[in-house]
């Protein structure tokens, strides 16, 4: 109503530091979504490849938690590790980790392997079970990624390219789009 303050949006604007300008309104004079519009947006494709990845896991014969998924991945790529390490990649407690660990060895997806003569010093392994697990979900998931390619038109091709290759390296994940997102 007017001459009622705006309702502030859960998504606060940014400074761009290069110009000063406020990143939730310079888009807005190009005709284009806002800030709080392109987060909305993100959350919606977050999601779609969240499921993507939920229904390609759930298409094998594992019983794997995205979680737990989520750990062989770090492994397939980062591996071999320790538990601290892989608590650091997970962004969770070590104990937290020591536990998801214990589960994955229990269904022989991974292994644990002394250091030298240290027995306290453990790296992580993917076993061939574990491995097998990881490339099942990325054929899977690319399956599924290509019939949603279909539905985009080619000349948009580009720029999502480019929109997807920004966003992973600004999520400071590393990854690199040739790799593939959220593997």
């Amino acid at each position: 109503m007017p001459g009622e303050p705006a309702a502030k949006h859960p998504y606060p604007a940014q400074k761009d530091t290069a110009s000063g300008n406020d990143q939730s309104t310079s888009m807005q004079g190009k005709g284009t979504l806002d800030r709080a519009g392109m987060v909305d947006a993100m959350l919606v494709a977050s999601r779609s490849l969240v499921a993507i990845t939920a229904r390609s896991l759930a298409s094998t014969d594992y019983d794997v938690t995205l979680p737990q998924y989520r750990t062989l991945v770090i492994l397939y790529h980062r591996g071999p590790l320790s538990s601290v390490e892989v608590a650091e990649e997970l962004s969770v407690n070590p104990s937290t980790a020591t536990r998801m660990v214990d589960r994955l060895c229990a269904k022989r997806l991974v292994v644990k392997h002394s250091v030298g003569n240290d027995r306290r010093k453990l790296r992580l392994t993917l076993t061939k079970r574990g491995a097998t697990l990881v490339g099942q979900v990325l054929e899977a998931r690319g399956i599924e990624l290509s019939k949603v390619l279909d539905q985009i038109p080619e000349d948009a091709w580009p720029a999502l390219y480019e929109a997807l290759s920004a966003l992973s390296r600004a999520s400071g994940d590393g990854a690199s789009v040739h790799v593939g997102l959220f593997t």
